[in-house]
């Protein structure tokens, strides 16, 4: 829930997931993200071809999921209003 519930906050929507891992649309070509998160050494998952503007972000312990989206916010150049 926290995953979703951040990225919904940024403006971006996901496919509801009953697994371990939810697909985020970044509303951009993923491949540049991923990159730029593996040298953070934030591992996301493979790209899927069909869908090139989707990151796959498996789910792990909320600490683990809070510096994920520490990383990935500021890898999408997202600022909070307020």
């Amino acid at each position: 829930d926290y995953v979703c519930h951040e990225a919904s906050a940024m403006g971006l929507t996901f496919i509801p997931s009953q697994t371990n891992f939810v697909m985020i649309g970044v509303n951009r070509p993923a491949t540049p993200l991923i990159e730029e998160l593996k040298k953070r050494k934030m591992l996301v998952g493979r790209l899927f071809p069909s869908m090139p503007n989707h990151l796959r972000v498996s789910f792990g312990t909320m600490s683990e999921m809070k510096a994920f989206m520490k990383e990935f916010k500021d890898v999408m150049g997202y600022q909070a209003a307020g």
